[in-house]
């Protein structure tokens, strides 16, 4: 291998280094490498996916695409091998042989094969280090039309007996002459062991096309046949397609709380620590297997080393914890090695080591309190959490022992707290958080948590803990066919992607669009499957119609990369009414295929939120600070990150957030969104933002107004660019996509992939919001709750799960009455109304709080209508029980801090009281009230708390009070005649 050619590479001038003049370095000559094959070349392991019985009019496809061992190139070479009693399978040989092609999979046609034959199929791949490997597969072709039906991946394979199971299906029923129907199929799963059907062990999944177990289902060491069947209702035709399982026995893994390096406490009166290795486990057992055992064992390592353990040891070493204790008589800064081994009785064992420094009787006792039994997943948020016990004033400082890793630009939480006015001891809460892709993939990286008196930090204490973290799957390709152009709505595209690598088999493969408006939008989820076809919505025509076309490839601890393609993709002709024809057409031929659902939903909704920017150029858009025109027409998009304006899509200009004055005078008025669609349509009015009430001036650097659109008679929606018969088209059509989205929230599995998709696609149905009727609106919510309601069993995003709210603010700008709805679709405000969005947001920040940890900053969003705040504060455990403030301030727009506008704030009394919750999370909602039925009630925002864990102590002590202060802003003039001395509004509130 050339690594590099003459004259290229030198040392880089690094411009802080005392040098006087680098730029005469001399470059470094030609340099080559070689590398020697390995001696044991990996074996290819050749996945063929297919099914086993296909019909008269079915293709055979076999899909080679989850086979693994290339080596992230091109196969060297492929082989076929067929054998059946079919008179012309030679040619069936030959074709596969001369034209086979891997992505997308080369079909032998159904006019090649004979019916009634059983086919064997037999590939064999060979990599570039010339190691090959096999696999073979039957297929029988029989005389009747059947149902397709695979289970796809591989049809031998391996799980652990701690992992859950999910197998996903592709049925259909094909049509002679090509084509293919999802109507009338229905799916019988069946698992068995030695030809015996279980009638014990049954699928979880909801989803009729997957086959999903919990782990911990099957036993460690069996072996399983698993199959599933295809019936056509309506013919009575059926077939099946089958794999075979093996339950993998699993390994022992031994842990010890507290991280790998803990502190003891030199002291006259030594007080034991606790190690403890109860958190070990069997990954054969879910939960404690009794055959497992411990034993401790223990030496010095500093300052010299000695076979003999420093510290005091308890008699019973077989237990799965012990207490270990300080030895007065050797004294302080002595370090020992701890070891446990766990074992049982069929050989498995493993072990783990703490190191144990002993310290001085001032210092800080550090922890961690955070493990890991598996591998990191850097594309997600990363917490530890440590502790630190405390007699004095102290510092707590987090780090890494990873160069590149610099916590102090990259953590989302303080990485050192200082605890003053500490008297008599206290335990308090050190968190470190981090975002996600900040760590490094495929690394194993200590942290550490030192603790040290603010007065002489040479009396510290450490406590460390390593991770490893994982890495996502090595780029292959992705390829669209046809490559270059096609008609939304109509051209069936065949997305394929080859050549993907990684340590963590199997992958598998989502595939999508990104959306005008940026979003990511699945049209097939996640399967094992490396191929799939379908249509698309049309491109953006800013941009040649081109679209940005993705798959996203996952491992199998989900780790994941994604790779895009650009495709043109030109507008459908279709009349209104022949493209409403179409839709219900393809929404009913997809039945209650969640896939095929999922594809009509994202692609329709992005086609319907099509915008005419014909002239709004990205020229103009980018000198008024804001991104493209995406969602409404003839208008630029919200404002780029660092300015400030007029919320969402506007042709105003947005203001540099480094612009800031004391107060901001207006001088541009605000303008509506496509000018009304012109004089003779509607007229642009201003708004009070908070109660809609009528104001007479409104300028773009205002933040308590808004522009909005009245229509004159026979126009609608919030730009007065509809008629009543071109809105309600729109609004039957977002029905319809809504109801089919809001049955896949009920019918589809509950994963990461299905939750965000859910997000995203409802995000784009309610893009435009004056295509949403009433009974719309209430199907909307259905979805919001349903998706926050499955949060808690997911790891989505924070940032994922408050986008959804950007759904419920759209609807909110309904209620408000912007959208100059048809009479029938206006929206009363009503208690259910106010309920139902209570419960949403309640939802949303139960989900949001409890993926957080104390120290992490607070999490806030601003919409149009709502905004949110999330945060959590620990409980101090100590022995004065002293009271301290946590201020929770409402989130403020730019402008608002511009306009020196003021935040809603509650105060927390936090205590540090034993007897009490050790967290509280907080959750704090503002609405504007001119979304309540008795808006002229209010003279502020209503804010709406939700506190989980309490933050006071319960008894009659001075200290039990649990007051919180509220401060509300008022945005109307308030006449007072009395001093408003002592003013004040006390409520009683319910634990629980």
């Amino acid at each position: 291998i050339l690594f590099h050619l003459s004259n290229r590479l030198k040392a880089d001038c690094v411009v802080d280094i005392n040098i006087s003049d680098c730029t005469t370095w001399e470059y470094s000559e030609a340099s080559t490498i070689t590398i020697s094959s390995p001696t044991n070349p990996v074996v290819p392991t050749v996945v063929i996916s297919s099914p086993t019985t296909i019909g008269s009019c079915a293709d055979i496809t076999l899909n080679l695409g989850s086979s693994i061992g290339n080596g992230g190139r091109v196969w060297k070479s492929r082989t076929f091998k067929v054998t059946s009693s079919f008179p012309n399978v030679s040619d069936i040989e030959t074709f596969l042989n001369d034209e086979y092609e891997f992505s997308p999979a080369t079909a032998v046609e159904y006019d090649m094969i004979g019916s009634g034959y059983t086919y064997l199929f037999k590939v064999t791949l060979c990599n570039f280090l010339d190691r090959c490997g096999f696999s073979s597969t039957t297929i029988v072709a029989l005389n009747n039309l059947l149902p397709y039906v695979d289970i796809l991946g591989e049809k031998i394979r391996t799980v652990p007996v701690g992992e859950k199971l999910e197998l996903v299906s592709e049925a259909y029923n094909p049509k002679c002459g090509g084509g293919k129907s999802l109507k009338f199929l229905q799916y019988l799963w069946t698992i068995s062991q030695n030809g015996v059907e279980s009638t014990t062990i049954e699928s979880v999944s909801k989803d009729p096309r997957e086959f999903v177990l919990p782990a911990y289902t099957l036993s460690a060491g069996d072996v399983y046949d698993i199959s599933l069947g295809i019936l056509n209702v309506a013919t009575g035709s059926s077939s099946s397609s089958s794999m075979k399982l093996t339950v993998a026995t699993g390994n022992l893994i031994a842990d010890i709380a507290g991280g790998t390096v803990r502190s003891l406490i030199e002291s006259a009166n030594p007080v034991p620590i606790t190690l403890d290795a109860s958190s070990s486990y069997d990954e054969d057992y879910n939960g404690v297997n009794p055959n497992v055992k411990f034993l401790w064992t223990c030496e010095q390592t500093s300052p010299t080393f000695n076979s003999t353990c420093p510290v005091l040891l308890p008699n019973d070493l077989t237990t799965s914890s012990i207490d270990i204790n300080y030895i007065p008589a050797n004294g302080a800064d002595i370090i020992a090695s701890i070891r446990v081994v766990m074992y049982d009785n069929t050989g498995r064992s493993d072990f783990a080591t703490v190191t144990v420094n002993v310290i001085g009787a001032d210092a800080p006792v550090t922890k961690i309190i955070s493990t890991f039994d598996s591998v990191v997943i850097v594309q997600e948020r990363f917490s530890i959490v440590g502790t630190v016990t405390l007699k004095d004033d102290a510092i707590a400082t987090w780090s890494s022992d990873y160069p590149s890793l610099d916590l102090s630009a990259v953590a989302i939480s303080d990485i050192s707290k200082t605890f003053t006015d500490i008297s008599g001891e206290s335990k308090r809460t050190v968190s470190l958080v981090l975002p996600p892709n900040v760590l490094p993939i495929r690394t194993t990286i200590t942290f550490t948590l030192t603790s040290s008196l603010s007065v002489d930090s040479s009396k510290n204490s450490i406590a460390s803990i390593v991770i490893t973290t994982n890495g996502p799957p090595n780029p292959g390709t992705f390829t669209m066919s046809p490559a270059t152009s096609g008609t939304a709505l109509n051209t069936i595209f065949t997305f394929a992607a080859d050549l993907w690598t990684t340590e963590s088999a199997p992958l598998s493969y989502e595939f999508g669009f990104i959306s005008k408006a940026g979003d990511y939008i699945t049209l097939r989820p996640r399967s094992e499957s490396s191929v799939t076809t379908g249509n698309l919505p049309e491109g953006d025509p800013s941009k040649d119609y081109n679209l940005t076309v993705r798959v996203t490839v996952f491992d199998d601890n989900d780790a994941k990369t994604t790779l895009d393609t650009i495709v043109k993709v030109s507008p459908n002709s279709l009349t209104t009414e022949q493209l409403l024809a179409l839709l219900q057409e393809q929404l009913d031929d997809a039945a209650e295929n969640t896939v095929a659902v999922t594809e009509v939903v994202g692609t329709w909704s992005e086609n319907m939120n099509s915008v005419n920017c014909s002239l709004v150029s990205d020229d103009f858009c980018d000198s008024l600070n804001r991104i493209s025109c995406n969602s409404a027409d003839q208008t630029c998009g919200e404002c780029k990150v660092g300015y400030y304006g007029v919320y969402g899509s506007s042709n105003t200009e947005c203001i540099s957030n480094t612009r800031r004055n004391r107060m901001l005078i207006g001088t541009t008025p605000m303008t509506c969104t496509n000018n009304c669609s012109g004089a003779s349509q509607g007229t642009c009015s201003f708004k009070d933002i908070n109660t809609g009430e009528n104001v007479n001036s409104c300028y773009t650097t205002s933040s308590d107004c808004i522009a909005v659109c009245s229509c004159q008679n026979g126009y609608y929606g919030s730009d007065c660019s509809y008629t009543a018969s071109t809105l309600s088209d729109s609004q039957f059509n977002r029905y319809l996509l809504n109801s089919a989205l809001l049955n896949n929230t009920e019918v589809q599995n509950i994963n990461n992939q299905n939750v965000e998709n859910w997000i995203n696609q409802l995000n784009s149905n309610t893009q435009k919001p004056s295509e949403l009727d009433a009974r719309t609106v209430d199907i909307v919510n259905e979805i919001l709750i349903n998706i926050m309601e499955a949060l808690p069993s997911t790891t989505v995003s924070t940032t994922d799960a408050t986008n959804a709210l950007l759904s419920l603010d759209r609807i909110s700008f309904i209620q408000a009455g912007y959208t100059n709805n048809l009479n029938d679709s206006i929206i009363e405000l009503t208690s259910d109304t106010v309920n139902t969005r209570n419960t949403i947001l309640d939802l949303y920040g139960s989900y949001i709080t409890s993926t957080m940890v104390d120290g992490q900053q607070d999490i806030t969003e601003i919409f149009s209508f709502i905004r949110v705040l999330s945060g959590v504060q620990a409980v101090a455990t100590g022995t004065n029980g002293e009271i301290s403030n946590y201020i929770y301030d409402t989130p403020l727009s730019t402008a608002e801090e511009n306009n020196n506008e003021l935040s809603q704030t509650i105060t927390i009394p936090v205590t540090n009281d034993d007897s009490i919750s050790s967290l509280v999370q907080v959750n704090q909602y503002v609405t504007r009230s001119l979304l309540y039925n008795n808006t002229d009630v209010f003279n502020s925002d209503p804010i709406r708390l939700n506190i989980m864990g309490w933050p006071c102590s319960y008894d009659n002590s001075p200290n039990a009070v649990c007051k919180m202060p509220v401060v509300l802003q008022n945005y109307r003039d308030v006449s007072v005649s009395e001093p408003l001395q002592g003013l004040t509004h006390t409520t009683d509130c319910e634990i629980g």
